[in-house]
């Protein structure tokens, strides 16, 4: 569970993140979106401990976010960023995958059965069994995507944070992401936050979400609260909306025509 309370943050006098107070559940996945430079991205950046001057509390089970160390906090979160490469190796899918484990893994003991039991079953949830032998380097970019996805569920944090995972995704890729986040949820004691510019991603998955503007949460509602007159709002876009006839979860199907 998470609690923001009040939290701020500006970057050269300028407010990025402004009076946020939020509370995540276990067992949720929460989506936010909002316009580009609404805050997403430093909002996510804060609750996985990677900005430091901010004025606020982030409590994370309980816990001050700001007492934590570096690696107590890589044990409780893991974070996805849009363009994320720095940790990439060059050795194949399997190895790279299993070093998602190393925070668990002791010194000079190999990695356990658990952690190789984990790493096999993201494999075959995420279909990448036939390339698990495969040097990463070699592997395109949307595969190279997928295998990213996979490292961050691997680590099996109680908080996990997704910045823009479905993009670049195939349709294919999608529907496996949201099979991930559905398993990983399913026991009931982790969280899910996804910022995502993929609107009818978010809509078809997400239990809670939070619009942001200008830094700020604007609304916070689910999936049967958003319509066409929200979106115009808050994206300045025209759209016509449908509804799923089984889950009721809106879906953007095409832009309405505005020309008289």
């Amino acid at each position: 569970m998470i609690n923001i309370n009040s939290l701020t943050y500006k970057k050269d006098d300028i407010y990025i993140l402004k009076n946020i107070n939020a509370v995540f559940h276990d067992s949720e996945i929460n989506g936010i979106i909002g316009e580009s430079g609404s805050g997403k991205t430093y909002f996510l950046n804060a609750i996985a401990g990677k900005l430091k001057d901010y004025d606020g509390e982030i409590l994370i089970n309980n816990e001050n976010l700001n007492t934590l160390s570096a690696k107590e906090i890589e044990k409780q979160i893991s974070l996805l960023l849009t363009k994320q490469t720095s940790d990439i190796i060059d050795d194949t899918v399997f190895n790279f995958l299993l070093q998602s484990r190393k925070m668990y893994k002791k010194t000079f003991n190999p990695f356990s059965d658990i952690d190789i039991q984990i790493t096999e079953d993201y494999i075959r949830l995420m279909q990448l069994d036939s390339l698990k032998d495969k040097k990463i380097l070699t592997l395109s970019e949307g595969i190279l995507k997928r295998i990213l996805i996979a490292a961050t569920f691997i680590k099996d944090t109680d908080t996990l944070l997704l910045d823009n995972p479905a993009e670049n995704l195939d349709l294919n890729s999608k529907m496996l992401l949201q099979k991930a986040l559905i398993k990983y949820v399913m026991n009931g004691d982790k969280t899910v936050i996804i910022s995502s510019n993929d609107l009818n991603f978010i809509l078809n998955i997400a239990d809670k979400i939070i619009i942001m503007k200008d830094g700020g949460i604007d609304l916070e509602t689910n999936s049967g609260g958003i319509n066409a007159e929200i979106i115009k709002k808050y994206f300045k876009t025209e759209v016509l909306l449908s509804r799923n006839i089984y889950n009721g979860r809106p879906l953007i199907q095409q832009f309405a025509d505005t020309e008289g």
